[in-house]
């Protein structure tokens, strides 16, 4: 269900245009960090057939550090400190920010290069 996850945000073009003036941040993780079910039910096994105090401990220390390294990697996500209408009102900024852009480039290009007039020799 879940791929490997590579997260890369792309900054604004120019300083102060982005409504979140955060540096981008690369967060890489597996489906594997918030896979939980197993180390659970070993816990459960451990604790039904009675197995000795410090190897449930360890089990169950292990499946908490699972629980701080996901909620870790979920912190670490970029925008996770907006909600949702507010990403929605950033991305339709970035949007409209894109396309203008997009004309400014349009635009650039569509127009003529400069010719220096004074730089021509005069006809006789």
């Amino acid at each position: 269900m879940f791929e490997d996850i590579i997260i890369d945000p792309v900054a604004a073009t120019e300083p102060g245009t982005s409504p979140h003036n955060e540096e981008p941040t690369t967060s890489s993780f597996n489906k594997d960090d918030f896979v939980f079910l197993p180390s659970f039910l070993g816990v459960i096994e451990l604790l039904q057939t009675g197995s000795d105090q410090a190897k449930i401990g360890r089990a169950v220390s292990d499946l908490w550090d699972k629980f701080d390294r996901a909620q870790l990697l979920l912190s670490e996500l970029p925008g996770i400190q907006y909600t949702k209408q507010e990403q929605e009102a950033i991305l339709e900024q970035e949007k409209k920010l894109l396309q203008l852009r997009q004309q400014q480039l349009a635009n650039h290009l569509n127009t003529s290069p400069i010719t220096d007039s004074s730089a021509e020799e005069p006809s006789s």
